[in-house]
């Protein structure tokens, strides 16, 4: 197929085979002789292949950042250099009178809130502060394994709280138009053994919040449904890296904790097995139950950020209301949305605000999972689900259960083992374009 000739606007950032100062202009092709495609960001460009055809960003990135240089100097805090007229697609089709006015009404009112495309662009160059390299310019980009458009959540035991409830309805009548599909899951192992337990209005108030989720378009089911099991002579699920056996002995470990009166926690720890399992199985992203949706870009597609494809998305930034500091900073962000521009005065406390965030996600992934992202069969998460079952039956005392938050380097490189560039790369490749789009705290937050 003979490529189709589009233009490209003016670029300082080319592909990662190119570095930034190799190209100031090029043709680009719709599609190249291997297959690719070039794109636009703003006032870069860069390579994709054919499964990584994300919705195009904003062009109004140029107007936002001036393009890559604009963009680093403005997250360094030095003074922004505009583009010159005629460096742009809408400078060019605009009289010098007409930008003189847009120039003018930006400085007075500030610019527009950046969209969930723009925003990621931040978020990708403050990842990248302090690597020049070619190879380190398109981490947007490197990946080439989308996340299944598909939202999980696990709850077993008695019904779901108030919060809780109102949380799953709102985020699946958010996706009523869209490709996103949302899933419920519970323990049926986990719940015979805890329905004797519970009071009849209890079993009844979780029997009719699942049949009006059920109602709503989520698909209800049992977690052991995935395991691998034998029925009759055929096996079932025969590719699950976990039996039926470990699922249900786990089960079983969880619940007498909470029948001897140890809390809760290792029903936590079990729905850390779960979520991994439906990971593993089905892929798509993982929320707690007290995660909203927010103004995520649900038109979207989203994509592991390295190009293996093993590197789950993370992006926890905190546990509850105690968590003042993050919660500042969101606040913060939310009443600029709200606002709907960014006044000039802002620029500086915004950046300072994103940066914060975006490394406060790159630590986070090392302690949480509340959110966590995934293709199927990714080999890391199956590792960890592996590592996971070892030390349970390799405990030959008192059996409990650990908490998942204990695999996240596993699931980040594979191993417990990795050096500490590794590791630090993988932080970078975790933390996901609509990290600052969610609703990270909820009523259900504290409860």
């Amino acid at each position: 197929m003979q490529a189709k000739q589009v233009p490209i606007l003016k670029t300082t950032i080319a592909s990662r085979h190119q570095t930034p100062r190799e190209v100031v202009a090029q043709p680009a092709t719709a599609a190249d002789g291997n297959g690719s495609y070039l794109t636009t960001m703003g006032s870069y460009s860069y390579a994709r292949s054919p499964i990584q055809r994300r919705k195009a960003p904003d062009n109004q990135l140029n107007n936002r950042f001036g393009g890559a240089v604009q963009q680093r100097q403005r997250i360094r805090g030095e003074p922004i250099q505009r583009m010159q007229v005629g460096q742009d697609a809408e400078s060019e089709s605009l009289s010098l009178a007409d930008q003189a006015r847009i120039e003018q009404s930006r400085q007075e009112e500030g610019e527009s809130y950046l969209s969930q495309s723009q925003e990621a662009g931040l978020i990708n160059l403050i990842l990248l502060e302090g690597h020049e390299g070619p190879d380190q310019m398109d981490r947007m980009d490197r990946g080439g394994y989308p996340i299944p458009k598909q939202i999980h959540r696990f709850w077993t035991g008695g019904p779901l709280s108030r919060s809780a409830m109102e949380n799953l309805v709102e985020s699946v009548k958010k996706t009523k138009d869209s490709d996103w599909r949302h899933n419920l899951w519970y323990s049926s192992h986990i719940e015979t053994l805890m329905n004797k337990d519970l009071a009849q209005d209890k079993l009844a108030e979780r029997a009719q919040q699942r049949d009006e989720l059920t109602k709503l378009g989520y698909n209800v089911r049992p977690i052991e449904s995935l395991a691998k099991q034998r029925k009759f002579l055929m096996s079932k699920n025969p590719d699950s890296p976990v039996s039926l056996d470990q699922l249900e002995n786990a089960g079983g470990i969880a619940y007498k904790a909470v029948a001897h009166g140890h809390g809760s926690d290792d029903i936590k720890y079990f729905s850390d097995i779960a979520r991994l399992l439906y990971l593993h199985e089905i892929g798509g992203i993982h929320m707690d139950v007290d995660v909203g949706l927010g103004d995520i870009d649900l038109g979207a597609t989203y994509y592991h950020q390295d190009e293996v494809g093993r590197v789950p998305l993370f992006g926890s930034l905190l546990r509850d209301s105690k968590d003042k500091e993050p919660i500042a900073e969101l606040n913060y962000l939310d009443e600029l949305k709200q606002r709907g521009n960014i006044p000039p005065t802002e620029w500086d406390r915004y950046r300072r605000t994103v940066q914060a965030l975006v490394l406060r996600a790159k630590q986070g992934s090392a302690m949480y999972n509340a959110l966590l992202a995934s293709r199927h069969k990714n080999p890391h998460v199956k590792k960890a689900l592996e590592r996971m079952f070892a030390d349970i039956e390799g405990d030959k005392t008192e059996k409990y259960l650990r908490t998942g938050m204990g695999y996240n380097k596993f699931l980040l490189t594979g191993s417990d083992k990795a050096s500490p560039e590794v590791l630090e790369q993988a932080f970078s490749q975790s933390v996901p374009p609509y990290l600052l789009r969610l609703r990270h705290l909820t009523p259900e937050s504290d409860t």
